[in-house]
């Protein structure tokens, strides 16, 4: 049987030049050097992701903004795994995030071949990002690294239900940041969390299947976020501090 992970790697997207690549992809498969996080990887994994948080994932049809057609099955596919139209909010907040750093990465929508200079890697895109003396992109990383450590440690943590686990990790990571409003639609949608056997159940079956591809993309992830908030803290990137993650980054 099919499993939520094993779509990551099935869709594609048709670029205007006919050109075909992954719509999304899975954080393991996302290429690591010594320059750094590849990026156009890592804004395809960034999209499965978002993909949680929605029955449409309907980030993948503006982004990037060269995409003219989209097999239907990326559609089709993705399943409102968490199943709680509260998490609204979270999906548009990491659509507007991934979309700064996709326009930093491909600034040309009239040409979806050009990337810009010096942005193979988040780390190289930030760098030069910060020699131009400008910051959208910089700011979009900041709060997609934060939604997704919010997201990583909630689903990390097998020891409580999922609203338990949201919760928590919450209080841990993103809401330092959020103001009143903000923290109280975050909590409405933590509470409507499915069970956990539930969301298992709605990233696909077999079960064991599910529970080793989950484990993998998400250390796969917590790896590329520890890495990626380490050098946005060492280069003080956007001005921020050391708690700039929250309490846990680890």
């Amino acid at each position: 049987m099919s499993t939520y992970f094993d779509q990551l790697s099935s869709n594609v997207q048709v670029l205007e030049n006919g050109a075909k690549k992954p719509a999304v992809r899975s954080f393991v498969d996302v290429p690591v050097t010594d320059k750094g996080v590849d990026t156009d990887a890592f804004i395809e994994a960034a999209r499965g992701l978002a993909g949680i948080f929605g029955s449409s994932c309907p980030l993948l049809l503006p982004l990037p903004l060269q995409i003219t057609e989209l097999n239907s099955t990326v559609r089709m596919r993705f399943v409102d795994v968490l199943g709680s139209a509260a998490f609204t909010m979270v999906q548009s907040d990491l659509n507007g995030n991934i979309k700064k750093i996709n326009d930093r990465r491909h600034p040309k929508a009239d040409d979806p071949t050009f990337t810009a200079p010096e942005t193979d890697t988040i780390e190289q895109l930030l760098a030069s990002e910060k020699a131009e003396g400008k910051t959208t992109a910089t700011e979009g990383l900041l709060w997609l690294l934060r939604a997704m450590n919010f997201t990583c440690k909630a689903l990390q943590d097998n020891s409580a239900q999922l609203s338990e686990s949201f919760t928590k990790s919450y209080t841990n990571t993103l809401r330092p940041f959020h103001n009143f409003v903000t923290g109280g639609i975050f909590r409405t949608a933590m509470l409507a969390c499915p069970t956990r056997e539930t969301f298992v159940t709605k990233l696909g079956t077999p079960k064991e299947k599910v529970e080793e591809q989950s484990k993998a993309w998400l250390d796969a992830l917590d790896a590329i976020l520890k890495r990626l908030m380490a050098f946005f803290i060492a280069g003080k990137y956007f001005k921020v501090k050391d708690d700039a993650f929250g309490k846990v980054t680890a």
